[in-house]
């Protein structure tokens, strides 16, 4: 199966298989984008000439994101940025988009030989010999240290498998293969998969580490069905404890900057972020952290305790980037004891939430804009929009200070609990001109 949307509105959506989703805000279209791995059969027929690179108008107007996937295009400038992605799913695969139609890209025949391409790897007819490596299973969310490298082997082909190669790579540095010689029943049989571990590893934090498995030599002859042999992921230890930012000699020297480390290598603990005197003029998206949950929520909090002291201020013109801060699909995140503030005119709104994102804190803070006679909600503090499931959200004892509204929540209406969990507790509300919530 192969789902490709190039949304213009809304925020994206679920496509399930295990939590795959497609992300759209109006500000992250990819221009310019590029194949992950040029090695891939993909990239490299039946449809040729297909290039290792695509621009145009936008080549896609979402991102991919979830656990297992394989990444297989990305934007040029960000390879965080997925665009296209396929992930092995039962006995079959399924290919991820967010692309747009052919017309807005350059050169347009090489892409739709891309698409040609995506379309023939997704046909499956089963030949007798055919093995593979269907996926890389662990380790995907984890903390720094010595961790095994294990797959998943499957016989894929009409007969059965009684040995094969798995050759693997560690960071491209070839690993010593794996011989395997226990029979693995017919595809379509309930028994033809097997975990395997290959070796073992150590992974610094803050390092990013690719890992290739692949097949060779299935019962000692040439595997003739190439497309399933290779499983590649990127994975790096989560972030985990205390770290600074700002300030002399910071961990990070701005909100932007810890924000990537989080989207690039997720947590594997509960991560807290010390924020230094000083303000801050800079404009956030907060979107959803590998690795948060229960156990591992994202603090952001003044250091010295006071919100005075901390301003994470920016000043916007624009309703598609309306907000300070957006949070777009993030879990678990408390924002506390800092003065958050927009300082645009038309469009100031503070806090926006245009994703899904649960178990959110907002704790001791200031939260203000510019004093108006307006009662637009484009310049609300925070700003909840239509059509986003928001549970367990904590707003306590923080001060609300001018715009057209305090907050403003807009839940769902397919959903009976529009705002499960809510707690709104000792907050002050000043000079708001239509309404504190």
């Amino acid at each position: 199966i192969f789902f490709n949307a190039a949304p213009n509105e809304g925020n994206g959506m679920n496509f399930g298989f295990g939590g795959i989703s497609l992300s759209y805000n109006g500000s992250n279209n990819t221009g310019t984008a590029r194949a992950y791995d040029v090695s891939l059969p993909l990239f490299n027929g039946p449809f040729l000439p297909v290039l290792a690179n695509w621009s145009g108008n936008s080549f896609a107007h979402a991102t991919i994101s979830g656990p297992g996937m394989d990444t297989l295009v990305v934007a040029l400038s960000n390879a965080s940025r997925v665009v296209v992605a396929s992930k092995n799913w039962g006995a079959g695969r399924v290919i991820f988009g967010g692309m747009t139609t052919v017309n807005f890209h350059s050169p347009s025949s090489e892409s739709f030989n891309l698409r040609r391409n995506i379309l023939e790897s997704l046909k499956f007819n089963p030949v007798p010999l055919d093995a593979g490596i269907v996926s890389v299973d662990s380790p995907r969310v984890f903390c720094a240290g010595p961790l095994d490298i294990v797959v998943t082997l499957a016989m894929l082909g009409l007969d059965t498998l009684f040995d094969v190669t798995v050759n693997w790579e560690f960071n491209v540095v070839a690993a010593t293969p794996l011989m395997y010689n226990t029979p693995l029943d017919t595809f379509g049989s309930g028994n033809n998969t097997v975990s395997l571990v290959l070796g073992t590893e150590n992974f610094v934090a803050g390092q990013l580490y690719t890992i290739k498995a692949w097949t060779t030599n299935p019962n000692g002859m040439a595997d003739t069905v190439n497309f399933n042999d290779t499983s590649t992921v990127v994975v790096s230890p989560g972030l985990a404890g205390t770290y600074t930012i700002g300030g002399a000699t910071p961990d990070y020297p701005t909100f932007a900057a810890a924000l990537a480390d989080l989207h690039t290598f997720g947590v594997c603990d509960s991560v807290t972020f010390n924020v230094r005197n000083g303000t801050y003029n800079e404009q956030l998206e907060f979107l959803s952290v590998a690795g948060a949950g229960a156990n591992s929520p994202i603090v952001f909090q003044s250091e010295s305790g006071d919100s005075t002291q901390v301003i994470l201020s920016f000043f916007n013109n624009s309703s598609s980037t309306n907000y300070t801060l957006l949070l777009n699909g993030v879990d678990w995140l408390t924002l506390r004891g800092m003065t958050l503030e927009a300082s645009g005119t038309s469009f100031s709104r503070v806090i926006s939430k245009n994703g899904g994102g649960n178990h959110l804190r907002l704790e001791n803070n200031v939260i203000r804009s510019r004093s108006t006679t307006s009662t637009s909600t484009n310049r609300s503090l925070v700003y909840f929009t239509t059509n986003t499931v928001n549970e367990f959200l904590h707003v306590s004892h923080n001060v609300f200070q001018n715009g057209s509204g305090g907050l403003y929540f807009n839940g769902p209406t397919n959903n009976n609990n529009y705002l499960a969990g809510l707690e709104v507790l000792d907050n002050e509300f000043v000079n708001q001109y239509a309404f504190g919530m």
